[in-house]
């Protein structure tokens, strides 16, 4: 099965809509929540310890809507939106990544347990969605409660 970072990548290469619904970011029929942790590690300066830190699936695609920014602005936009920002020193090697221009990371832990995508039901389309055609459909409904 495939995991949230690798679908990331593979549909902003592919230009795919990815939905964000109910907390939960998803890819066709494939969703994770928001806050899952992804296996991209958060770069950690030469004073910093502690254990390994990953982006989180909302900020990477936050990332993505907004790579235009100048990293200033984007830094104060995420704040703003409470999400995690990504950190500047892991920027250019993230985008190059999600934009398929390297095929890996080093900073992609493969050893990092994941976690399982949530199976989505395809949406419901209806044949003919002209507000005639769905006037009967709501009176059929209607008719049929009201018969019982």
């Amino acid at each position: 099965m495939a995991d949230c970072l690798s679908l990331l990548r593979q549909y902003n290469v592919q230009k795919k809509e990815i939905i964000e619904r109910d907390n939960l970011i998803i890819f066709d029929q494939l969703a994770w929540p928001k806050h899952v942790k992804t296996n991209y590690l958060v770069f950690k300066g030469a004073k910093e310890s502690g254990p390994k830190d990953y982006y989180m699936l909302e900020s990477l695609l936050f990332l993505l809507k907004n790579v235009a920014l100048s990293h200033p602005l984007y830094i104060q936009r995420a704040n703003t939106q409470k999400i995690p920002s990504v950190k500047l020193p892991d920027r250019k090697a993230l985008l190059a990544y999600l934009n398929g221009e390297t095929e890996a990371s080093s900073s992609i832990d493969k050893s990092v347990p994941l976690e399982m995508a949530i199976a989505t039901p395809a949406p419901k389309r209806h044949r003919d969605n002209t507000p005639d055609a769905m006037k009967k459909a709501k009176l059929e409904v209607l008719t049929v409660c009201h018969t019982r």
